[in-house]
């Protein structure tokens, strides 16, 4: 038995060796910078990353403490970097528990907005280009936040889910209080466009078969609504005149009157996030996967829905310790910049297979991949 254990544990390093090599083979010269933003002991949750008007960057991270005495275990953090990867400052919460779908604005004053669920109530906070609180508003509302957006006239819309059959849209003022608000059954989500906004309300269970699409203009005037018959589970929205929609394996790009112009279907791959870039075509972040785990992925269309390229990464966990844990890297956001991309990268760890069948090494890595979930940024010029 002593010799079949050294023998399994021989494989597994050398077997772990050669998926980071072959790994980190993928398209690691892409990779211009990294910077991890996540905290030791914690389960982390890469939520937003956004470039700021002075080409640096601000991203959101909630972190959960696996050891705390007291019941402030969660963190909210609020990290400004230059525009290559280096900390400027960084704004902190702490409490109970923070859900981690966290949406942010750059407001049209240059500010930072966040808006955050909060133990059992949404918060959403101000920041100056330092990072110092301006003003605060908790709503009494138990709700994860979908979608965030500021209006031209400095309000603020954003929705949120209840429960499985209860969706909110809030409409606030530009200094957080609320103006009124609008229930749905479905699924809602709020995206901004040149000339106004638009709301996609999806069912995420088949109850029915259609996503409904309004369109309203700046004073909340509805232009026009769209039933799209056959289309469900949407979950992102975004655009400028004409705009876009996708799924976790579909993508959908539609005219300025909400018809629809194309679809592409992704089988192989999951889309977490997507923008519309610079040379009009799309970047859909996420991840692919291979032989069951997930690898961090981004796929370029142009903007007819052709696929122009196809990049892939995995980074290494640490610089002692590989041969012990596997993992999985998945790209959660993403923003375009002059010269490439900046995204927002979550990594999980999971044990091997080929520790299954030994309870005392199994339940050894459990405990260590709960440890390190880590997030990073990453600078890549494809």
């Amino acid at each position: 038995m002593k010799v079949q254990i050294i023998t399994l544990f021989i494989a597994f390093i050398l077997l772990s060796g050669f998926y980071e090599k072959s790994g980190a083979s993928l398209d690691s010269r892409d990779i211009k910078w990294i910077v991890k933003l996540s905290m030791p002991f914690s389960m982390d949750a890469g939520c937003v990353v956004k470039q700021t008007h002075d080409e640096g960057y601000i991203a959101v991270v909630v972190s959960a403490k696996i050891f705390t005495i007291h019941h402030t275990s969660c963190i909210l953090q609020i990290i400004k970097l230059d525009e290559e990867g280096k900390r400027e400052w960084e704004k902190s919460y702490t409490t109970r528990y923070f859900d981690e779908n966290v949406d942010l604005c750059i407001t049209n004053d240059e500010r930072y907005v966040i808006l955050a669920r909060k133990d059992n109530e949404m918060f959403m906070v101000k920041l100056d280009t330092n990072g110092n609180e301006m003003w605060n508003k908790t709503y009494p509302i138990n709700a994860s936040i979908i979608s965030f957006i500021q209006c031209e006239d400095n309000k603020f819309l954003f929705t949120a889910k209840v429960n499985d059959s209860y969706y909110m849209l809030i409409k606030t003022d530009e200094n957080g209080n609320e103006i009124w608000r609008k229930n749905y059954t479905y699924r809602t989500i709020v995206a901004k466009l040149k000339d106004g906004y638009i709301i996609a309300e999806s069912p995420t269970i088949y109850t029915r078969n259609y996503t409904i699409l309004a369109k309203y203009n700046w004073d909340d005037e509805l232009l026009w609504i769209k039933k799209l018959y056959g289309i469900t589970d949407i979950s992102g929205v975004g655009g400028t005149e004409d705009f876009f929609a996708f799924k976790p394996h579909s993508f959908f790009k539609f005219d300025k009157e909400g018809h629809l112009e194309w679809k592409k279907e992704v089988n192989d791959f999951s889309i977490f996030s997507c923008i519309l870039c610079m040379d009009g075509g799309f970047l859909l972040a996420g991840a692919s996967y291979i032989r069951g785990k997930g690898i961090a992925s981004i796929l370029k269309l142009d903007e007819k829905g052709n696929e122009e390229w196809k990049k892939m990464y995995l980074l290494p966990r640490y610089s002692i310790g590989n041969g012990f844990l596997l993992y999985e890297l998945f790209f959660t956001d993403s923003v375009e910049t002059n010269d490439g991309f900046v995204m927002m990268a979550q990594r999980m760890a999971s044990p091997n297979a080929l520790f299954v069948k030994i309870p005392a090494f199994f339940i050894v890595l459990i405990l260590a991949s709960f440890w390190k979930t880590d997030v990073f940024l990453m600078k890549i010029s494809p």
